[in-house]
């Protein structure tokens, strides 16, 4: 089973479907169920309130919906009991062990590693917080690193670009972002203002390839400098990309991690043919960044125009 993610702070739910023998279990006769996040206790007792809700209009048989981002839930990884209660089990029957991972609040939303993360490829207990400001500073440093070697900027948000068609006759616009996940709008405007009273492109006029970002024409636009505009969205939400990518940002923030606690960020050491080995100084912190990262920036890096 996949780890959910729980926003504290946001609306996002997580819906989980228990069966029994491969089968939906009936929740019609439920009349409680708990869900424990280490000393925390969530319960609810009627199912079309609180923040566990079942057996209502729309949802599937045996589906629950954990409603938890306004409750005080410490954040970490937890393996969550979900305890389901009826007349004939009044003492409960623990479901299974759901994995759900609590993210703290917007300041860390718009980066796709936590310290969780790291703590869990460096083995570090969930719970122990010693180190939790280092960590930090590791998931900085290593997603704005990513960012400068790929020269993109990969969080989901919202772009106005502004495009030439200086001989009249071009036939598609590359967007400097991307995924990209919606356009709101492109326009035309020798006068580069942009308001209400400008028509936008008819959507049957041009298609999408949202992978590379680029937009392809069916109609040809008017010939001007900077007099098309485009405003779309792009990137990834946290839990969209790809895990090859956060595998080897998780690799790389761990190794930085390495070397700050042992005070090694200045030097690297390298293997001699004949036996021992040779110190050498580094410059920046880059310098040292491990191989599958340097490869793996080169391979995602912006597309050429």
């Amino acid at each position: 089973m996949k780890t959910e993610v729980i926003y504290l702070g946001h609306d996002n739910t997580v819906d989980l479907l228990l069966k029994s023998g491969g089968a939906a279990k009936d929740l019609s006769g439920v009349t409680k169920i708990t869900a424990a996040f280490g000393d925390t206790l969530i319960q609810s007792t009627e199912p079309a309130n609180g923040s566990i809700t079942w057996a209502q209009e729309g949802y599937d048989t045996g589906e629950i919906r954990l409603d938890l981002g306004g409750q005080s839930i410490p954040p970490g990884i937890y393996s969550v009991p979900i305890v389901i209660y009826d007349t004939a089990n009044p003492d409960g029957i623990v479901w299974g062990l759901a994995p759900i991972r609590i993210q703290p609040e917007v300041e860390e939303l718009q980066f796709f590693l936590s310290i969780y993360d790291l703590k869990l490829e460096l083995g570090i207990e969930l719970n122990n917080t010693e180190q939790d400001a280092r960590l930090a500073l590791m998931v900085r440093m290593v997603q704005d690193l990513w960012e400068e070697l790929t020269n993109r900027k990969w969080a989901s948000q919202d772009y106005t670009e502004i495009h030439d068609n200086l001989d009249g006759h071009a036939t598609k616009l590359f967007l400097k972002n991307y995924p990209v996940s919606e356009i709101e709008s492109i326009k035309v405007d020798h006068e580069r203002k942009w308001g209400s009273d400008i028509q936008a492109v008819s959507l049957d006029h041009y298609s999408l390839d949202p992978e590379t970002g680029m937009i392809y024409l069916d109609i040809a636009l008017s010939k001007g400098r900077r007099n098309i505009q485009v405003k779309y969205t792009a990137g990834y939400d946290p839990d969209e990309l790809p895990a090859s990518i956060t595998q080897v940002m998780i690799r790389q923030a761990c190794h930085w991690y390495r070397q700050a606690k042992s005070a090694s960020y200045n030097t690297t050491s390298l293997s001699q043919p004949d036996g021992g080995s040779v110190s050498h100084a580094l410059n920046l912190l880059k310098d040292g960044l491990l191989p599958e990262f340097t490869s793996a920036a080169a391979h995602h890096g912006r597309l050429p125009i």
